[in-house]
């Protein structure tokens, strides 16, 4: 899973993204995120940290 995931964030990371695919990607990580704040406790909290560093990352 590690390995996938890793893959994954490279790709996202080093691949240039056209104007609807970046809108596209910030509107499912926008909506993940929103999903993801409503559950209670620590691990919605590391996954909306792991979320902004992929954007962050994303524009670096």
């Amino acid at each position: 899973m590690t390995l996938f995931a890793s893959l994954l964030a490279l790709l996202c990371f080093s691949q240039p993204f056209g104007l609807m695919t970046q809108l596209i990607f910030v509107a499912l990580l926008w909506s993940l995120a929103m999903l993801v704040r409503r559950v209670p406790g620590r691990l919605p909290t590391m996954m909306l940290i792991v979320l902004s560093l992929t954007v962050s990352c994303r524009y670096l």
